[in-house]
């Protein structure tokens, strides 16, 4: 018969091997709950400007991480207002499972990716901007003449135009055509310098884009003359010395300083009020000598001046 302590005895063991039993259960890898597979995009930057690169990367990963290997995505690519995925191409990953390639934006849409087993990632929009390029305006237009304003829009597409014309407050509307053309025109109703830029609306290939803002210089006919010789050494209404190199002009109102730009002949001069004058009827200004040679301007004629 067995005494009291050692049944006691046998029982402590019994429980001790039964718990480092389940101990090594719970710690075997072969008991390891399954981790589900991994497969991440993402995409920078996410608003990027018509034929820069796009950069695609993430990660792809089997179920257990010590399992993954080298292994092929696909990169897809789903035009904006579709449904249709197209492939656009195939990335090896390396052996933790990372992947990254490069894309060149052409227009707006989504990018995906999907595993050797047909997981696909998660979505990431993108968006790329038009270029708006302007084919030259011309810089002077004489009131009651018309203004031509062409350019053209890429990626090629119908989309909304406007054209500001600041200085004068107006707007003008047209719209491209498929190739991405546009032509408009913008007749002065007075004279002044004004400043034109035009802006492209967004469509569902691209979001739009806008002009830098050209000067545009309004110019009405003006009576002129010059002065200079024999008052060389006086002082000028606006302060000052006047010289045989002086740049300006006389005006009977326009405050001193104000630049006046002056075209003649195809010659264009910008140049500040510096005088008073001239006093004699049907002129406006009265040239120093140095601004009508520049001009090569005669005694006496028309010239074209914004204001």
């Amino acid at each position: 018969m067995f005494s009291t302590r050692t049944i006691a005895s046998g029982f402590f063991m019994l429980c001790a091997i039964f718990a480092l039993s389940t101990m090594a259960a719970i710690t075997s890898p072969a008991s390891a709950a399954p981790v589900a597979p991994t497969l991440k995009v993402k995409v920078a930057p996410k608003e990027v400007s018509l034929g820069k690169r796009i950069e695609v990367r993430g990660v792809s990963r089997s179920a257990t991480r010590a399992a993954t290997t080298s292994h092929p995505v696909k990169v897809q690519f789903r035009n904006a207002g579709s449904t249709v995925w197209n492939p656009v191409k195939t990335v090896q990953t390396d052996q933790q499972g990372l992947y990254s390639t490069g894309l060149t934006a052409r227009r707006n849409g989504a990018i995906k990716v999907t595993g050797p087993t047909g997981l696909d990632s998660g979505i990431r929009k993108v968006r790329v901007r038009s270029t708006l390029k302007i084919k030259g305006i011309h810089r002077y237009v004489k009131v009651g003449d018309s203004l031509g304003i062409r350019g053209v829009v890429r990626p090629k597409g119908v989309r909304k135009i406007k054209i500001v014309v600041k200085g004068a407050g107006e707007t003008i509307r047209t719209t491209t055509k498929r190739h991405g053309g546009f032509s408009a025109k913008w007749r002065p109703g007075t004279s002044g310098t004004f400043k034109v830029r035009v802006f492209s609306a967004d469509n569902e290939i691209a979001i739009g884009d806008d002009s830098r803002r050209f000067k545009v210089f309004g110019l009405r006919p003006s009576g002129a003359s010059y002065y200079g010789p024999g008052l060389y050494g006086n002082g000028v209404a606006c302060g000052g010395t006047l010289t045989p190199s002086t740049q300006g002009v006389a005006h009977k109102t326009l405050p001193c300083g104000t630049k006046v730009t002056i075209r003649y002949q195809g010659r264009t001069a910008t140049v500040p009020v510096i005088d008073r004058g001239p006093y004699i009827a049907g002129r406006d200004y009265d040239l120093t000598e140095a601004t009508r040679n520049k001009l090569g301007f005669g005694g006496v004629g028309t010239i074209w001046t914004n204001h």
